[in-house]
């Protein structure tokens, strides 16, 4: 019955953490260079992928069992890329701090 539990609260997890790749790929969708106001894009970005991140933590954590093997795995692919908008969303902090990019 804990099995069960735990597994049910990783797959909760694990949804949290696939709508928080949805919002970065929002907030990276609405990154506007042409635009000179980045806070609102780069928040919702920021935030969904910290949240990602906090929920794959737990997915990982809690996934037991033959279901929750896979929910891990899910969960394990999920992690690379809420550290890939991470590093995304840095990259494109630092480029406009050094003026957007140059072509």
């Amino acid at each position: 019955m804990i099995a069960k539990s735990k597994n049910t609260s990783a797959g909760l997890h694990c949804l949290v953490s696939l709508l928080a790749v949805v919002g970065a790929g929002v907030g990276c969708g609405l990154w506007n260079w042409e635009r000179h106001q980045h806070w609102g894009a780069g928040v919702l970005w920021g935030t969904s992928a910290v949240v990602g991140l906090w929920a794959v933590v737990n997915t990982i954590r809690l996934a037991r069992g033959g279901v929750g093997f896979a929910i891990g795995i899910l969960g394990m692919v999920l992690a690379f890329l809420h550290f890939g908008t991470l590093l995304a969303l840095c990259l494109s902090i630092f480029m406009l701090a050094e003026g957007g990019p140059r072509l």
